[in-house]
């Protein structure tokens, strides 16, 4: 009874099927974050994703596209791993020229070797 209470209530305040932003909207918006990460010796470095459209109705589905589409015909480029991994680790640098491509540039700033292959690999 509890979960109909609930899920009634989640029917009648939250949004309904059509219900959201128009597609003016969500071509119009433009955002960017940042994060920053501090190794134990003191080096930072910045990670900044920029792109257009609403970053919840389309960069998250460009990103899961692209990513797909790097899996599947960018064997070449993807990371040499097996198991169970993340995005990050089992696409690797393979999707991010296909990023800039769907309007999502990711740049890494900082001067760590990490970075610098990142650099030599894009």
């Amino acid at each position: 009874w509890l979960r109909q209470a609930v899920l009634g209530i989640v029917e009648r305040i939250g949004p309904q099927s059509g219900e959201g932003p128009s597609e003016k909207a969500l071509a119009e918006i433009r955002y960017s974050m940042t994060a920053r990460a501090l190794g134990s010796d003191g080096e930072e470095v910045r990670v900044t994703l920029r792109a257009s459209g609403h970053p919840g109705y389309r960069s998250t589905a460009r990103m899961i596209v692209e990513s797909g589409l790097a899996l599947a015909f960018d064997e070449a480029r993807l990371p040499a791993i097996h198991g169970a991994v993340t995005p990050a680790t089992g696409v690797g640098l393979a999707v991010l020229e296909r990023l800039r491509e769907a309007e999502i540039d990711i740049a890494v700033e900082g001067e760590s070797v990490a970075t610098q292959r990142a650099a030599a690999a894009v």
